[in-house]
């Protein structure tokens, strides 16, 4: 979530947020029963969301289920609190390792975590492995802290 000046998350910010947690409850869902689906569940949560804009959550979790072969009762648990504790819990790990000062994504490797990493546009496929290498090499260096720089454009979600 983000803030001004290290202040508390804005109105949009808390309510992008509390949008897509139905994302994030139909993926703990899925997970709990479908495990083996997750990865095209989340491949299709991101071209419904990002690459078909898709802005209405419901829709597109339906939608998503729809194309990961997933049952649409699952879309339930978009409004269950049923999964929050999950949640909860995954976010508090996925903290203690990487620290209280960040955001998400978090990625994990070998007990080692960093925030990010965050691209502006889908890379190809030779040069995500290449990138991923990259990060993984970071990630798991003993004192690595930190790199940042500012966006320079606004992301596209399209694929090469």
């Amino acid at each position: 979530m983000g803030s001004t000046a290290g202040g508390p998350p804005s109105r949009a910010d808390d309510t992008r947020a509390r949008a897509s947690l139905q994302l994030c409850r139909v993926l703990v869902a899925a997970s709990t029963g479908y495990g083996a689906a997750l990865g095209p569940l989340y491949d299709s949560l991101g071209v419904t969301v990002h690459e078909n804009g898709i802005r209405d959550f419901d829709l597109a979790n339906r939608e998503a289920l729809r194309a990961a072969g997933l049952p649409a009762e699952l879309v339930s648990a978009a409004s269950s609190t049923d999964h929050d504790a999950v949640l909860r819990d995954n976010t508090a790990e996925a903290l203690a390792i990487v620290g209280p000062d960040v955001g998400t994504p978090v990625i994990e490797m070998g007990g080692a975590a960093v925030f990010g990493p965050i691209l502006s546009r889908v890379p190809a496929p030779a040069d995500a492995v290449r990138i991923f290498d990259a990060v993984a090499t970071l990630v798991t260096a003993p004192h690595f802290v930190e790199l940042k720089r500012n966006r320079t454009e606004e992301p596209v979600f399209r694929t090469p």
